[in-house]
């Protein structure tokens, strides 16, 4: 019993240490809490606000869009990220409420059940359990995404689902009960983000009891309708944001033309890669690092194996599958600008390192926890850009544009068109709009936030796309402009000014189609 209670103790303090150390540096900088976190950054902000949209007014609410691209599905009026995470969201807001602080725990929790389920279903032992605290608990991105309401915590609670997942492939044979479950949660996590859906092929290549080239094959097509699920689901749902990559395959050029603009994408995607910040590095180094040392592993297992010794060969394609085939998923077809595929690669780091964790491959994951002690008091600088979240001026900011806003920005249920129910800003993306940025947490749940802006891309000297420049006219009902765009563009629309900002106004748009 005595050794047992133990377990469970070391168990807990490996699931809540990560938490303890970030609670520790909140109090310490900013005497604060995990509570009291306050969404403010672009994407913190568009998260919070499209979940309390989906709570209030489901998949009525107003469109979140850039220069009013919509969705190609009618239904959803969700912005790039697509619907579905908003729905995750705003189902549980139904039940507990959505406090500004309520994105970051269901994060918090998501992540400490996965931790829970990952050692309550592989069993550790003591020392996989200790090295598990190691790399949970020297993860940067975890714990610099921890504080905060971006969707990288839950993305870190989804991979360690997956590790959960693949452990018991790869070591038993599974019934079609385990099967289906893991097809629900793979298509489930595609639905957050699409490249989740990847995950089926190995998946249903490792179920099969006969591991051979022509199953692996055929377990590629099996998982190819349910890739096509999440991803048509996914991509249908999400309003259109104008990546690079997507740039280069729009306009009337000669396809050779857009071939060889993508073949310049695809060189620029690696010379970004040798830019960034050093948190953003240390990541690629150790992903880089993994892969030496994985290819090595293998090479020494070929010298040593057993005739019937095969199941390394396995686990070893399946972290090269989700460290190379990812990664160059992502350098090909996403971005590196600003370190772009840090978010992207950073669940599937941890993937591996838990998988290895759980296969006691030590000298593999040992080097990876240095790495990340070498560069963790960098990534403990990045908590000074987080004060703003923290320090009361946003919360504050909400307080006191909630009852004004409430005065002239209502949504209204029975609106003939969702535009009506629509929010146009003129900043950039929406930080720090007309001077304000908690104006728009404070904006009615169930109004769309969307923005307006000519996008430009330096990089490759491209023209700015008609779909991605600022319209000269306006669908949107209600429009907050900063004063140097009203200045520059605004004078020419129809517009009544509702409230006075420091930097700009609250307008209502006189054209719009709404009674």
């Amino acid at each position: 019993m005595t050794r047992k209670f133990a377990y469970i103790t070391l168990a807990v303090l490996v699931i809540t240490l990560p938490v303890l150390i970030v609670s520790y540096l909140l109090f310490s900088q900013f005497n604060a809490t995990l509570f009291d976190h306050v969404p403010f950054y672009n994407d913190e902000i568009y998260h919070w606000h499209q979940s309390v949209s989906f709570m209030e007014a489901g998949f009525n609410n107003g469109y979140y869009t850039l220069d009013e691209n919509i969705p190609l599905a009618e239904f959803s009026h969700y912005y790039a990220w697509g619907a579905w995470v908003y729905v995750f969201y705003g189902m549980i807001g139904r039940v507990t409420g959505f406090p500004l602080h309520v994105i970051a725990t269901i994060n918090l929790v998501a992540y400490m059940s996965s931790v829970a389920f990952f050692i309550y279903s592989v069993r550790p032992s003591w020392q996989k359990l200790i090295l598990l605290g190691f790399i949970l608990s020297t993860f940067i991105p975890l714990i610099i995404y921890m504080p905060s309401s971006l969707l990288q915590l839950l993305n870190l609670a989804i991979a360690i689902g997956f590790a959960t997942g693949f452990y018991h492939l790869l070591t038993r044979p599974v019934g079609w009960r385990f099967l289906l479950a893991m097809s629900v949660f793979a298509v489930l996590a595609g639905l957050l983000r699409p490249t989740y859906a990847l995950f089926l092929a190995p998946m249903f290549a490792l179920a099969n009891t006969e591991r051979t080239l022509k199953n692996t094959i055929i377990a590629g097509f099996k998982a190819l309708p349910l890739v096509l699920i999440a991803a048509i689901g996914f991509y249908t749902s999400a309003a259109p944001f104008p990546h690079f990559r997507t740039i280069l395959f729009l306009g009337d050029d000669p396809l050779t033309v857009k071939l060889a603009n993508f073949g310049i994408y695809i060189r620029q995607s690696f010379v970004w890669m040798t830019e960034g910040a050093s948190i953003i590095m240390a990541q690629r180094f150790q992903i880089g690092l993994l892969i030496i040392l994985l290819i090595a592993w293998g090479i020494w297992m070929w010298h040593r194996q057993k005739s019937d010794e095969t199941a390394w060969r396995w686990e070893l394609a399946l972290h090269l599958y989700n460290l190379i085939g990812f990664y160059t998923a992502t350098i090909l077809f996403h971005e590196t600008l600003g370190g772009h595929d840090y978010r992207v690669m950073s669940p599937h780091l941890l993937f591996s390192l838990v998988l290895l964790v759980a296969f006691r491959r030590n000298l593999l994951v040992i080097p990876i926890i240095a790495m990340s002690l070498f560069w963790m008091p960098d990534a403990l600088n990045e908590y000074q850009y987080k004060a703003i979240n923290f320090d009361g001026t946003v919360a504050q900011q909400f307080a006191d544009w909630r009852s004004i806003m409430g005065d002239d920005l209502v949504y209204d249920a029975e609106a003939e068109s969702p535009w009506c129910n629509t929010v146009m800003t003129s900043s950039f993306y929406t930080l720090d709009a007309a001077g304000q940025p908690a104006m728009l947490l404070a904006i009615d749940a169930g109004l769309g936030l969307s923005w307006a802006f000519d996008w430009v891309f330096p990089e490759f000297d491209l023209p700015v796309p008609d779909d991605y420049t600022i319209p000269d006219t306006f669908q949107s009902r209600y429009l907050i402009l900063t004063d140097a765009d009203f200045e520059s563009w605004g004078q020419s629309l129809n517009l009544e000014r509702l409230e006075r900002a420091p930097q700009g106004a609250v307008y209502l748009n006189l054209d719009a189609d709404c009674e």
